[in-house]
């Protein structure tokens, strides 16, 4: 190679050299371009898988939020009866705790043999059953459950889901009813059939016997008046029973002298007539904030019911305390005194200690059962304290400001 030729050379490999350069560079440039879009990529999938995880998240809390606040009591188990879930209404209901009740057997945690052979019988017909059971805890009394097949996601059963709902009151409310329907229908039959039969004695033997007529008229007229008591009485107790009841009555202050003084001197006849005594002690200054009508009925019922159990030469006392929050009225009588056993349903409808007694006084048993829910349509509520040979005081207490809505019996 001539020394002319060598600066070609030279020339040449610097361009090859610098060819190669450009080239490593192009290719460096490429790959850092590919890592970046790469890096981009996973970023945006982590960014996307990372909202994904926050989506299901807050789905899950909403679906545990909406679960915890059913009153429905949810019981999730597992194939072999392992509590897998339960929401606060189970753990109310059940009186578990989800906390220590959580993967262990259902037979563990609950001794409930009804509440067992439910399950049992639902898993045997395949996760599907509808029954009431008696489960006797702090929260219930009765339970409708419901069971459906706990299924996975793939759609095979992997346990079983229970419904727990509390009907307690409503099957209470059934059988007082029920109760109800019966008692009124047997206090019907005696007048309606004391006047039908007498209507017929009538119709047969003429009116030859003007005494014995009007003697079977007498009757005939108690029969009906006694029916006419007793269907005003269901009334108003059906009328105070109704929700919302408080919202069609018209409260007002009501001071309790006026209040009392024409209900006294109303029945004074009848008590003067067995030489009973009222004797009313009521501060000028009690006034309450109610029903006139309904607190002078049930300040009449009180009376009356006194009188007609006192015995004669004796003294019905009417006492009105006050205190910071409530007023009590309290009806003293000198009676013979009710036992104890017959205290706790006193204010129930048609209970009567003495039945021929009340009957043959005209009394419907409606009366206290009357006095009890006008005191509730107030926010109020009754009490009675009494032993034999002692007297009784029955006592209505009233809340200086009424609730804003009647709780429902």
């Amino acid at each position: 190679m001539t020394l002319a030729a060598v600066p070609s050379v030279l020339i040449w490999l610097l361009g090859a050299v610098l060819s190669l350069g450009a080239g490593a560079a192009m290719a460096w440039t490429i790959a850092a371009r590919s890592r970046r879009r790469v890096e981009a990529a996973r970023a945006e999938q982590i960014a996307a898988l990372e909202a994904r995880i926050r989506s299901l998240d807050a789905q899950h809390a909403s679906q545990q939020l909406v679960l915890q606040s059913m009153t429905t009591g949810i019981l999730a188990l597992d194939v072999q009866q392992h509590v897998v879930s339960l929401n606060a209404a189970a753990e109310r209901l059940f009186g578990l705790s989800s906390a220590t009740a959580r993967g262990r057997l259902l037979q563990e945690v609950l001794r409930s043999p009804e509440l067992h052979r439910f399950v049992n019988d639902a898993i045997a017909t395949g996760g599907t059953a509808r029954r009431e059971i008696t489960f006797d805890s702090a929260a219930a009394g009765i339970l409708h459950l419901a069971a459906e097949p706990l299924l996975d996601a793939d759609g095979a059963p992997a346990g079983l889901l229970i419904a727990a709902d509390d009907v307690t009151a409503e099957r209470r409310l059934e059988a007082m009813r029920s109760d109800f329907a019966a008692n009124v229908s047997h206090e019907l039959r005696t007048p309606i059939t004391n006047i039908k039969g007498y209507v017929e004695t009538l119709l047969e033997v003429g009116w030859e016997d003007p005494a014995r007529a009007k003697q079977f008229l007498g009757v005939v007229l108690d029969n009906a008046q006694r029916l006419a008591h007793l269907v005003e009485d269901i009334l108003a107790l059906s009328s105070l029973e109704q929700r919302h009841a408080q919202e069609r009555l018209q409260f007002e202050p009501v001071p309790l002298s006026s209040l009392l003084e024409p209900v006294i001197d109303e029945i004074r006849s009848s008590a003067e007539a067995r030489g009973i005594v009222i004797e009313a002690h009521v501060p000028d200054d009690a006034i309450v904030l109610g029903s006139r009508s309904l607190l002078g009925q049930a300040m009449a019922n009180l009376l009356q019911n006194a009188i007609q159990y006192s015995g004669p030469r004796t003294r019905v006392r009417v006492d009105v305390t006050r205190e910071s929050d409530s007023t009590t009225i309290a009806v003293r009588d000198e009676g013979p005194g009710i036992a104890e056993k017959h205290l706790p349903r006193l204010f129930e409808r048609f209970y009567r200690v003495d039945q021929a007694r009340s009957r043959e006084a005209g009394g419907t048993g409606l009366g206290l059962a009357i006095v009890k829910h006008i005191a509730m349509v107030h926010g109020g509520r009754v009490s009675v304290e009494s032993r034999l040979g002692a007297g009784s005081v029955f006592r209505v207490h009233l809340p200086t400001t009424p609730p804003a809505e009647q709780p429902w019996i």
